[in-house]
């Protein structure tokens, strides 16, 4: 007997859900969850914003206008 192809109206047998939960759960550990990608954003985003701030107060700086 031959397996059927996965298409989106076949559902996955019974050994490949087992699979797939083993693969998921391997990888889960290893990749970023929302909540970190959401803090890594917003810290990269607020050091990029320090450092613009930083910038224009340095090179607002009136002793450095006189030459």
């Amino acid at each position: 007997m031959q397996p059927k192809p996965l298409t989106l109206l076949h559902p996955l047998t019974t050994r490949d859900r087992r699979t797939r939960a083993r693969l998921s759960s391997q990888a889960a550990a290893k990749m970023f969850d929302d909540q970190d990608l959401g803090f890594f954003a917003n810290f990269l985003g607020i050091f990029i914003f320090v450092l613009v701030i930083a910038y224009h107060f340095v090179m607002a700086d009136p002793k450095y206008e006189g030459n």
